[in-house]
């Protein structure tokens, strides 16, 4: 027979089931166990303030243990009513799961707060809240969207922030806003991978890794939330700030199963969100962040449609159904196929430089200043980055190769963007094709190809693409 528990919170009296709130609450199973005097009562006293909808919210919540699935994530039903309103008492509710110890009802809030309210007008008093109890993931979370949204950020919450606060968010390395200190900022980035790991069985997964300049580490296995645990062929991955997002594939080639789901690894809570879905469902696409804005263009469709048009964008010269060799620079697309195109986001438009060389086919990934590429053969690691100037590897062999000795060709200089001029050279750096970009004004003379050979990689592959920048989270709180 199942036990209940009244609670009195003024002159209301509110039933709860004893079981299962001291299953939920560390609070209450302390209150219960032989140690207090009063664990056999039938009857406890709330002498907290709280609101007495707090406390019927919070033992609907004990009670309900049915969920509904919105964008893939598992909502418990009596928690939906705070996606899309109720900002205020989701925040008293987070207060009582830290006063009653319901961890398990915290992270429900997180997340309902990560999905629905990380917004310029709520983001700070969020932001002030998880300080006040202590909620070090929500902080965390708070000023990385700060950070990425300070121009948004309402100047009169600004003003009122503590100075704590100020500093941690003016002076952070990571802001960029700040004209007359962003000289001295130096933020810190990690490259990101994918790699393959096949297992005993023949079954293959994807795994980010991450490089910090000294070491190659396994971070999550890659999926998207509509279908967790598969890798999608001709899924992308790309990041942006201290998340990294899977973006289309399909289901086993042929199956006609596309995922539509955008998905979003966060680095700081180390889980898996909805971001939105794709307007047209499909794989092998260029994907990149430009800014604030992720841009999806070509690859193949359900119906094999091979999409050669941007979302609202203007058309693409070229399609394509394998991803071709691309990189932002400039706040600029440029992708190869047989001839070098640059989309210039501001103004909506493309630019083509035919090539009067057939160099196109044998370029598989491009090479910038911000680049490195990384590739396995066997229990071989090669990571191939440039350099301005020549020097010796601390670590495995390294292959240094003066740029003029093995370019293949290069094309007059192009300007991308406003007014940069870029020198385009494509190079053979280990048996591999490379299109090297750099700023005319910047002279980089040197190739590296740095070789490690480790044995843990016997069953790994990395698809031959240049590395992405992820803001590292270990710098979240690093200050000018």
């Amino acid at each position: 027979m199942e036990e209940y528990l009244t609670l009195i919170l003024n002159k209301n009296r509110i039933n709860v089931n004893r079981e299962k709130l001291a299953s939920k609450s560390c609070y209450f199973a302390s209150l219960f166990s032989h140690n207090f005097s009063d664990s056999h009562n039938k009857e406890h006293t709330i002498n907290y303030d709280i609101a007495l909808h707090t406390l019927q919210n919070f033992v609907q919540w004990v009670h309900h243990e049915d969920c509904v699935y919105i964008d893939c994530h598992s909502i418990k039903v009596s928690m939906t009513k705070f996606m899309q309103d109720n900002f205020i008492e989701l925040l008293n509710l987070l207060q009582l799961s830290i006063l009653f110890v319901v961890d398990e009802l915290t992270n429900d809030i997180i997340d309902i707060i990560v999905l629905c309210w990380l917004l310029p007008e709520k983001v700070i008093d969020i932001w002030l809240l998880a300080q006040e109890l202590s909620i070090k993931i929500l902080q965390d979370i708070c000023l990385s969207v700060c950070l990425d949204q300070f121009d948004n950020l309402p100047q009169s919450l600004l003003f009122e922030l503590p100075a704590e606060n100020i500093i941690q968010l003016i002076g952070n390395d990571n802001l960029s806003d700040i004209v007359d200190i962003k000289e001295r900022r130096q933020p810190k980035f990690i490259q990101g991978t994918v790699i393959y790991e096949t297992d005993e069985k023949g079954i293959m997964a994807a795994y980010l890794y991450t490089w910090d300049g000294n070491a190659l580490c396994k971070c999550v296995q890659l999926h998207s939330i509509q279908y967790p645990g598969e890798w999608l062929t001709g899924m992308q991955v790309v990041a942006r700030g201290f998340s990294v997002y899977t973006v289309g594939g399909e289901l086993r080639l042929e199956n006609g199963h596309f995922n539509e789901i955008i998905s979003r690894y966060c680095l700081l809570s180390k889980k898996w969100y909805y971001q939105a879905r794709l307007k047209v469902p499909r794989r092998h696409m260029i994907t990149v962040f430009i800014g604030n804005k992720l841009l999806v263009v070509g690859g193949v469709g359900i119906y094999r449609l091979k999409f050669g048009m941007w979302t609202r964008g203007a058309g693409a010269p070229e399609n394509f159904s394998e991803v071709p060799p691309h990189v932002v620079v400039n706040e600029c697309l440029i992708f190869l196929k047989s001839s070098i195109h640059i989309y210039w986001l501001k103004y909506d438009c493309w630019i083509t430089q035919r090539l009067h060389c057939r160099l196109s086919k044998q370029i598989i990934a491009t090479l910038t200043s911000d680049t490195t590429f990384l590739i396995t053969d066997e229990m071989i690691l090669t990571r191939i980055d440039i350099a301005k100037e020549d020097f010796d590897c601390e670590e495995g062999e390294c292959l240094k190769e003066d740029v003029d000795r093995i370019v293949m060709a290069r094309i007059k200089p192009i300007r991308i963007g406003h007014s940069v001029w870029y020198t385009i050279r494509f190079l053979l750096v280990s048996g591999i094709g490379v299109m090297m970009l750099t700023p005319v004004y910047d002279e980089y003379k040197y190739v590296h190809a740095h070789t490690i050979i480790r044995k843990d990689y016997t069953r790994t592959v990395i698809p031959k693409s240049y590395c992405f920048k992820i803001m590292d989270p270990c710098s979240l709180y690093s200050t000018v």
